[in-house]
């Protein structure tokens, strides 16, 4: 009996170290970074054409050969005050799930997003956008998938639900009649929140890492028929570091697909991901993706194909990824100030 209470007592312990393993893993996040621009950076919100936007995703990651991760998100965001001075009150909130592994280790998280934008110049051409997100997060297991030898009080809970800060700028530059390009930064976790999975006092807590977002990219007008959407992603939180590079052909509106083509765009293309850790670099994954444009409305889906040593047991499987985005706008803008901003960042 005394063994199966040490074997019981060991199990638990390393259940909490592998818990606070997580606490220093990376924030979730998705392949299809245009469609969290809000996720992605706080001085984004209501930095687009139109009035108020709607996201949603869905994203299924390693299931083909483990109980992977399972992450749905949805946002909302508005233009809240409009001047003719050329600046915007914007507002938004988002909420994420993730849940992961054979115990349903998952996570919540419900944000609110405030942002200043400022027109720069006269024409409408420049703006930039300060935001400011506030957040709550709370960890869970489901206890009932553990199986020890005995039954034993449990020590551990979910984390208790905890308060984070994050700031984000946004730049976005048009030129020419149909091109533009957009550089942003953000800081995530600035209050570095303590997170424990314990009621025990002998367990310490830790603090969330901050992260570091840095994001860039363009929309260029190639010929009457095309355009192409470079863009890059690069964060780093902790002892991860994360890059994404690629780009989206497009074979645009008014191309001449049929005769009732003229609010449809299809998009083709791909991105490359790298990881590095503390003593570990390499390729992560290739993303390949499509998409299609319809009014104002959005639809991306995706595939990540993984490279990294992990393809001994995934076989290249990665995980699939879906998107959806529309755009509403009721009110006409006054020329000389109109937003012209792209309608997405990546």
């Amino acid at each position: 009996m005394k063994r199966n209470y040490l074997l019981t007592k060991n199990l638990w312990i390393g259940v909490f170290l592998l818990l606070n393993n997580i606490v220093f893993a990376q924030d979730i996040h998705f392949s299809h970074l245009h469609s969290t621009p809000t996720l992605l950076n706080p001085g984004m919100t209501g930095l687009f054409n139109g009035n108020l936007r709607f996201v949603g995703n869905y994203k299924g990651q390693w299931n083909g050969f483990t109980n992977g991760y399972s992450t749905m998100a949805a946002a909302a965001d508005m233009k809240l005050l409009e001047t003719r001075g050329g600046s915007i009150l914007g507002g938004g909130m988002s909420l994420y799930s993730d849940k992961a592994g054979d115990l349903d280790f998952s996570t919540s998280s419900a944000s609110i997003n405030i942002s200043f934008l400022q027109m720069l110049g006269r024409n409408g051409r420049s703006w930039i956008g300060v935001g400011f997100q506030n957040s709550i997060t709370q960890s869970r297991l489901d206890f009932n998938k553990i199986e020890t030898f005995e039954e034993e009080p449990l020590v551990f809970t979910g984390t208790k639900p905890y308060w984070h800060l994050g700031v984000g700028l946004a730049w976005t530059y048009e030129f020419g009649k149909k091109n533009s390009f957009h550089l942003g930064a953000s800081l995530f976790h600035i209050n570095a929140p303590n997170i424990s999975f314990t009621t025990n006092r002998q367990y310490n807590e830790v603090p969330l890492e901050k992260k570091v977002v840095l994001h860039g990219g363009a929309d260029i007008t190639l010929s009457k028929y095309f355009g192409i959407r470079p863009n890059f992603v690069i964060m780093d939180q902790g002892p991860h570091k994360e890059i994404t590079l690629g780009a989206m052909v497009k074979y645009g509106r008014n191309s001449g697909l049929s005769r009732n083509d003229r609010n449809v765009a299809v998009y083709l293309g791909g991105w490359m991901r790298w990881y590095a850790e503390l003593d570990l670099a390499g390729t992560d994954a290739f993303i390949a993706a499509m998409r299609i444009d319809w009014k104002n409305n959005s639809f991306t889906l995706s595939y990540d194909l993984n490279l990294s040593t992990l393809t001994v047991s995934s076989y290249a499987n990665g995980g699939v990824e879906l998107s959806v985005m529309k755009l509403l706008s009721w009110q006409k803008k006054a020329k000389n100030y109109r937003l012209k901003c792209p309608q997405d960042y990546f």
